[in-house]
């Protein structure tokens, strides 16, 4: 026995035996056991004879400390009695006797009181109840542990109070414990629940609820990396979690407006609709540095073109067009995202950018549920005064200084030079035309004035609103039906989705169905789940609105009207003057003029596809600790999409006039009359086929291991071909030849050929082997460490195994130091753990192939042969680009679970980056790519959350995300180049990051009205000074063009049943360009005029006109040289701090209570209103821009509108 007292130790010289070292330890200890007793005798008077106690699942051990400290009782007992037993005791005033024997109740523990001395030891069993043992001996017990929602809970330990034996539950939130007696007590614990103690009471088999802590914040996170689901105790990665009901709050049709600024690490860039983790890890953007996609434990499959993608949007060009969500939102369980090595190594070659794990619903085990959820958003009206425009009356003055200079020439002049027979020049403005008549004569100057003036007086603005534009609107509905048995559940869901934005003729409707299945046999111990998803969308496109808005030949100037006086469409003559089109007309032409009203009905784009998404598993449990899982996905998606311009389309129109001539007096058309269709076709199918062993075992509560390794097969190919059916006929579907070929006779005095871009057929098929493993060991519940490993063989990489095959790994260690006994005491912190991994993950080429790449061409037009030509040579030393990453993070909790912090800091190196080198050119080829380019980048993350006020009837919880990325590119043989070229240039420069913006230095203009720069000695440089002459010295860098800061603060404001819920993102510390001049007149004169459509951007009427004017303005003057204008756009001088603060949604939801809801058929029932898209809060630059949503000639849309959405939702 040890007396818990003074311990002392002695050895007794060589030779010397006076007395057998047992006994005299023996007398040792009965010596210090009599010294301690009467010491304790001595000052026992100082101590209270009564109890104060309230303690909640406390080691006794340290219980009975405080009650030596009330009393002055000294406790003696084995250390091993006390070991891992916990208890609960709430005692006011109360005797030893009393506090003694609260104490040990229900423990196997029996004490006796010897004067101020109290021996604890093993309590004696009774003749009974040795009898009842001895018929009833230990016995396995099964159960399963479920939140308060009926969810099942994994990583609560189970522990037989008392002893050391306990167990984990599993995902599905199942545990196993064997020898536990039928009158054994078994804990239950969990950080983010309420503890619970349950009597076994001879069941085999329980069902266990636990509560969520009142006062905590963190809810009972599932964690998945695709393989497996991980609690986050055992998890040594950066994890970012985003469960169902953070998503549910967000009621947007794009689900990553669901996700925006909820989790540190990843930036969701919605116009450009890409998701981007920690920074970048390669050269070459688009689909090389997204992120995996993984849904239900399998990869999203590839698109054709575009790769994997939450979202599709119809048209890139602008955000106004319709939005189709690939995945339905209302399905999604929760999101896990892999940030660092041990997280996402697991897969291997696609790892390097970061893992999105999706895991859908599943059903639960308990009654059928029914739920439907509708939102319905309306948009408040487009403001178009964010276009930042020119008004009419500035740019007619534009078009007379034109004009005036004589940097324009009648279009009504035109020679034919015995080659063309009509004017063949374009037609001109109403206002420039107006110019013209006085210079003709056809026309007086008084007439002229008064034309302008109404011109100047005009604004289409209303027009286009009224006739182009409409309040978006969107429309979710969503009915889901889940429940379940011992055996099995079920969960089932419909919906349906419709978004109509605030541009014309355009429109998207989803379609989902999903079906979740899980099913138990024999005891358990048979798993089998199945999965459905089907998805069928539609979508039409039509440009005709942002068309009007653009800087074409077919867009709006300022003055240009839709309708006339009396609401009748205006055809405006674009191409040719109208007499020349009217001509035409006469002879039978198709009518060649131009109205956007009209486009609105003629000219569109349908999208339709059918996704399907098919998965199953069947899981073996082998023996208690170890199964097997065999799973396996089929994916298949199929898209078509035509191109229609219908007969009345300017299209069709454009195209049939121009191959029209005629003969005999009659019209020979080369392209048939009818609509012109262009069609496309595209199918994608993908199959995964996997088995896995799954490993969780845990020893005396000391030793827990988990371990999964597996293989997978994978193949994906995609198939696309397209063809244009030329005299098109909506109502018979039928078309009539044209050979691309040949030429034709045309409008011209020459001959045509449409051009041969049909039947290309473009087949795509790659394959992956893979092995993995990953692994865990926990000891103590305090210490863990894991590891994984993967490898992948890839058919289109390197030419041999070891070529293909590298392995790529991780590991990674965790302390949780709240365990440690030293911070048992700390009462604020709840929790503390800290994190280190390191690993390395891929990036598989997206360019380049072991094989030779032929492009097959149609008929010679000399020898009528078919031919081809090598696109690109066969590559067989490329592999993958490869990321290292080290990361060390923080967890914590505090003040009883009402603050959680997450803090990650990482680096991380990437190699064998694929760049384009130079190469031996006499071999076909200047330069082939290589794995041969480096970056190395840098970053942390922070993550806050806390229950600020926790009443009974409000609160207040917060929830704010700080991210920091940056990168540079660490290869030396990409060198800072000598010329300009830096300005627009995305090429890789030794130490700079990826983004960078080099731009010229401003100097003002010369009293000539073109630009001067400085160059990197201070002086002035004209713009007649050639580029050749500078250098990249003479440019500044201005910053990157990405945000390296962003993140999200939301708020969630209780009062009783009333929720309020307020969220914003906030981006800094990047740059953009002012977008300041577009269509400008550059080298513009009398010997070479203007052609073309000007531009309408509001800094072109604060030009410079007159010597002199260069001390107030920096716009270059109408015939700036070329160098002057580009100079100009690229210059310090336009660029604005992109940082900016944006509101993202105010909502206020109300659910009904209870006390009501149960005297109704509903279960629960709540409604909500939210306020979307409100706008900028917060931005740097004093321009008014948005710089998410900058106006240029290719991207011409408006912020998105105000937005306002009516939820309900209720569950039967």
């Amino acid at each position: 026995m040890n007396f818990n007292a003074i311990t002392i130790a002695m050895r007794l010289p060589a030779g010397r035996g006076w007395l057998p070292l047992k006994k005299l330890l023996l007398v040792m200890k009965l010596t210090t056991l009599i010294m301690i007793i009467a010491m304790v005798q001595a000052s026992a008077s100082s101590y209270s004879q009564q109890v104060n106690l309230n303690v909640n699942n406390a080691p006794l051990e340290k219980v009975l400390k405080v009650i030596k400290s009330q009393t002055g009782y000294v406790f003696f007992y084995d250390n091993k009695d006390l070991q891992n037993t916990n208890i609960s005791v709430q005692l006011k005033n109360a005797s030893i006797d009393e506090t003694l024997s609260a104490c040990f109740k229900n423990l196997p523990l029996s004490f006796k009181i010897i004067n101020k001395n109290i021996v604890i030891s093993h309590k004696d069993e009774s003749l009974t109840q040795k009898v009842i043992r001895f018929f009833t001996p230990p016995h396995e017990v099964t159960g399963t542990v479920l939140g308060e929602d009926g969810k099942p809970i994994p990583g609560v330990t189970v522990m037989v109070k008392g002893t050391s034996n306990a167990t984990a539950t599993d995902e599905y939130g199942r545990f196993r414990l064997q020898a536990v007696n039928d009158d054994a007590i078994l804990v239950f614990n969990n950080i983010a629940l309420e503890s619970l103690e349950v009597n076994v009471d001879g069941k085999i088999d329980l069902k266990v609820a636990l509560k969520a802590k009142n006062t905590q914040l963190e809810e009972v996170k599932v964690l998945s990396n695709g393989y497996e689901k991980i609690s986050p105790e055992r998890a040594t990665g950066s994890f970012g979690y985003v469960s169902s009901a953070e998503i549910e709050k967000t009621p947007a049709i794009n689900l990553m407006e669901r996700l925006q600024g909820k989790v540190p690490g990843v930036n969701f860039d919605v116009r450009k609709n890409t998701i981007n983790i920690r920074g970048t890890n390669t050269y070459n953007g688009g689909n090389a540095s997204q992120p995996l996609i993984v849904i239900d434990g399998f990869p999203m499959i590839d698109e054709t073109a575009g790769g994997q993608a939450l979202t599709e949007i119809s048209n890139t060009t602008s955000s106004g067009f319709a939005i189709l969500s690939r995945l339905n939102p209302n399905d999604i369980e929760s999101i896990t995202f892999l940030k660092d090595a041990a997280a996402a190594s697991i897969w291997g070659s696609r790892a390097a950018n970061g893992v999105i794990v999706i895991t859908t619903k599943k059903g639960r085990k308990k009654e059928t549920t029914i739920n439907f959820n509708a939102n319905v958003g309306v948009s408040a009206p487009a403001d178009l005064s964010q276009l930042h425009t020119m008004t009419s009356a500035q740019y007619v003055n534009l078009e007379q200084e034109l004009f005036n200079k004589g940097y324009i020439t009648d279009p009504a002049n035109w020679a034919s030079y015995g080659y063309y027979t009509f004017n063949y020049n374009p037609n001109n403005s109403e206002a420039t035309e107006w110019m013209f008549k006085t210079q003709r004569g056809t026309a007086t100057a008084a007439q002229r004035d008064s034309a302008l003036a109404v011109l100047s007086g005009r604004s289409n603005k209303k027009q286009i609103s009224e006739y182009l534009l409409q309040k978006a609107v969107t429309q979710q509905y969503n009915m889901a039906i889940s429940g379940g048995g011992d055996n099995g559940t079920y969960y089932i869901s419909a919906n349906s989705t419709n978004d109509r934005p605030v541009f014309k003729s355009n429109d998207a409707q989803s379609y989902n169905l999903t079906a979740n299945t899980t099913s138990d046999f024999f005891n358990k111990r048979l798993n089998i789940s199945t999965g459905l998803a089907y998805t069928n969308n539609y979508s039409k496109t039509n440009q005709a609105a942002s068309t009007a808005l653009s800087n074409s030949s077919l867009g709006l100037r300022p003055y240009d009207m839709l309708v006339d006086n009396s609401g009748n469409s205006i055809n405006r003559y674009v191409l040719y003057r109208p007499e020349v089109i009217d001509n035409f007309t006469s002879e039978g032409y198709l009518p060649w003029t131009y109205n956007a009203i009209d486009e609105l009905n003629y000219s569109n784009s349908i999208l339709k596809e059918t996704r399907i998404r098919l998965n199953t598993a069947l899981n073996v449990k082998i023996l208690n600790w170890i199964d097997f899982t065999t799973s396996g996905s089929y994916q298949d998606n199929i898209s078509n999409t035509g191109e229609e311009d219908q007969l009345n389309s300017y299209n069709a129109r454009t195209l049939i006039n121009t191959y029209t001539s005629i003969a005999n007096g009659k019209l020979v058309y080369g392209i048939p009359l009818g609509g012109i269709n262009h069609l496309t076709n595209a199918s994608n199918d993908d199959y995964s086929v996997r088995g896995q062993f799954n490993v969780h075992q845990t020893w005396d509560n000391i030793h827990q291991l988990n371990l999964i390794a597996g293989s997978e097969i994978r193949q994906t190919q995609s198939t696309s071909n397209g063809r244009t059916l030329y005299g098109f006929n909506d109502d018979t579907y039928t078309s009539t030849y044209v050979n691309p070929t040949a030429y034709y006779n045309t409008v011209y005095p020459y001959q045509m050929s449409p051009g041969y871009s049909d039947g290309t057929i473009t087949i795509s098929k790659e394959r992956y082997l893979s092995y993995y493993s990953n692994a865990s060991y926990t000891f103590l519940n305090k210490y863990t460490a894991s590891g994984s490993i993967r490898f992948d063989n890839y058919s289109a990489q390197g030419v041999s195994d070891q070529q293909k095959a590298i392995p790529l790994w991780s590991s990674g260690l965790k302390w949780d130091v709240k365990r440690e006994d030293f911070m048992q005491n700390v009462k604020p912190v709840n929790d503390l753990s800290l994190r280190l991994t390191y690993g390395s993950g891929g990036t598989i080429p997206g360019t380049g192939l072991n094989t030779v790449i032929l492009n097959g061409s149609n008929s010679d037009t000399y020898t009528g042969k078919t031919y081809t030509s090598i696109s690109s040579p066969a590559n067989n030393e490329l592999t993958w680009e490869t990321t290292k990453q080290l990361n060390a993070g923080v967890d914590m909790a505090l003040l009883d679970s009402r603050i959680l912090l997450t803090f990650d800091v990482y680096r991380k190196r990437s190699y064998g980056i694929l760049a384009q080198l130079p190469y031996d050119a006499t071999y076909g080829w200047s330069s082939v790519l290589f794995n041969a380019g480096t970056l190395s980048s840098h970053g942390l993350e922070f993550g806050l959350q806390g229950a600020i006020v926790q009443q009974k009837n409000w609160g207040w919880n917060s929830s704010f995300t700080f991210s920091y990325n940056t990168d540079v590119v660490t290869d030396a043989r990409f060198t800072k180049t000598s010329s300009i070229n830096l300005v627009g240039s995305s090429t890789p420069i030794n130490g700079y990051p990826l983004d960078y913006l080099f731009v010229y230095r401003w100097a003002g203009l010369d009293n000539t009205g073109n630009s001067q720069i400085y160059d990197h000695n201070g002086n002035i440089v004209s713009s007649t000074t050639g580029n050749s002459n500078l250098t990249s010295a003479d440019l500044k860098y201005a910053g990157r063009t990405t945000p390296p800061y962003f993140g999200g603060w939301s708020n969630d404001f209780r009062y009783e049943s009333f929720t309020l819920n307020v969220q914003m993102v906030y981006k800094m510390g990047y740059k953009f360009l002012k977008y300041s001049i577009g269509n400008y007149p550059a080298n513009a004169s009398t010997s070479n005029p203007f052609t073309g459509v000007l531009g309408t951007e509001a800094d072109l009427a604060y030009r410079w006109r007159n010597p002199g004017d260069e001390a107030f303005t920096n716009v270059p003057g109408l015939g700036a040289s070329t160098n002057s204008i580009n100079r100009y756009q690229y210059s310090d001088i336009l660029v604005r701090d992109a940082s900016q603060v944006r509101l993202q949604q105010v909502a206020l939801s109300y659910a009904l209570p209870h006390n009501i809801v149960m005297h109704t058929p509903f279960k629960a029932l709540s409604g909500s209103i939210s306020a979307r898209n409100l706008g900028l809060i917060w931005r740097a630059n004093k321009d008014g821009i948005d710089p998410d949503y900058v106006n240029t000639t290719s991207y011409n849309n408006l912020p998105p509108a105000k937005n306002f959405v009516f939820g309900i939702n209720a569950s039967f």
